[in-house]
């Protein structure tokens, strides 16, 4: 049998939610900032949006930490990055 989920189930759900996202956003904001390590320049446009852009390079990519999503500018490409620690290799591959 399938329990079913209360309108108060679904707040505490929600707020759950909530707190794993506030709990990872610093840590994701490092990571997107830990680029410029990788020879990556990193603008930040807002809290929520970060642009990674290349010297020499025509690439230009927007990371949304909260939900860890990207958008390729060039390509109009959108999608998910899955898993924090493929940050580095994912943001690799849109530049080779």
């Amino acid at each position: 049998m399938t329990e079913q989920f209360d309108s108060e189930d679904w707040k505490e759900y929600r707020k759950e939610q909530q707190n794993r996202r506030i709990k990872r956003f610093p840590h994701r904001v490092e990571l997107i900032l830990s680029l410029t390590q990788h020879g990556y320049i990193v603008t930040k446009l807002t809290p929520y949006q970060y642009r990674i852009t290349r010297k020499k390079s025509k690439k230009t990519i927007d990371i949304y930490p909260v939900h860890l999503v990207f958008h390729d500018i060039g390509t109009g490409k959108r999608g998910q990055i899955f898993g924090e620690h493929k940050l580095i290799g994912f943001i690799n591959s849109r530049f080779d």
